[in-house]
């Protein structure tokens, strides 16, 4: 949704009757999306799944804060009415990399440099984890941000959009071994409050809120919603969060979400569906 890009919506439609359902018009309506009108036919005790063309409104303003997009769908004399989520829109900016000097010089006799022999072969990188130096920070992001000159450092940034709490950073950028990325979106909100941040992560990884370090994961362990949760104290208006991966293996999972805090271990609070992560704000 975030790039207004076409797409679709598959819907189920069960038919628990002794009657087959014949010639039923299934209609999507929108305030976003245009979906042409299906005419459908069920038997009787079937059920069937139609995938229905969404086309974004031409002109129509894309609001990147909104939470959610919604839909009526009407079949049969029935409606429902549900929304496609907005999981947000982060910038992110990396890979950084290092030469380990314990690799070099190359072998005397037989270096390895050179292309992969075949292409189901991927190259290797000769790199490793610095730990101790910050590649970016927030206060750079922000100038950099505000001036338009972000995208003219010399290190690749991205904008994307995911489509779920998890994040399939390795679909962003082509290359193997030891690396560090950046993660970088804001939060808006009305009045100060507390949220509880709900991350997996199969890397070591560092989160920053508004030039403050507030968690840092020394260990890698299974990635799931609930393996590292932290209390974050949201201040009125703009905040920033920054999240740095350090990862030392090809592929890492990393996810991220929001619950609200009510003074209870997370897993008895609800996910916070309203505010949105939103890099572009």
């Amino acid at each position: 949704v975030g790039k207004k890009q076409d797409g679709n919506i598959e819907i189920t439609i069960s038919n628990r009757t002794d009657t087959a359902i014949s010639n039923e018009h299934l209609q999507l309506d929108s305030p976003y999306f245009i979906s042409k009108e299906k005419i459908v036919t069920i038997p009787s005790n079937r059920s069937q799944k139609i995938s229905m063309a969404l086309v974004w409104k031409e002109g129509k303003t894309l609001d990147l804060k909104q939470s959610c997009f919604d839909y009526k769908v009407t079949f049969h004399n029935l409606s429902i009415e549900r929304a496609i989520p907005n999981y947000g829109v982060w910038k992110l900016i990396g890979p950084f990399i290092k030469d380990d000097p314990d690799l070099a010089p190359m072998h005397e006799k037989y270096p390895d440099h050179g292309l992969a022999s075949l292409p189901s072969f991927n190259y290797m990188n000769r790199d490793k984890l610095n730990l101790n130096e910050e590649f970016v920070d927030i206060d750079s992001i922000r100038t950099w941000q505000s001036n338009g000159k972000l995208v003219d450092q010399p290190f690749d940034v991205q904008t994307i959009f995911p489509e779920g709490f998890k994040l399939n950073l390795n679909n962003y950028y082509i290359g193997r071994g030891e690396r560090t990325i950046y993660l970088y979106t804001k939060l808006q909100a009305k009045i100060a409050t507390e949220k509880w941040l709900m991350i997996g992560c199969s890397a070591y990884f560092r989160i920053f809120h508004n030039e403050n370090k507030i968690y840092q994961a020394d260990q890698i362990i299974r990635s799931w919603p609930y393996a590292h949760f932290m209390k974050l104290d949201i201040e009125a208006g703009e905040n920033h969060l920054l999240v740095r991966i350090d990862t030392p293996t090809d592929n890492f999972d990393f996810e991220i979400g929001l619950k609200e805090f009510i003074a209870k271990h997370p897993h008895q609070s609800e996910w916070e569906t309203e505010m949105v992560f939103n890099s572009e704000n």
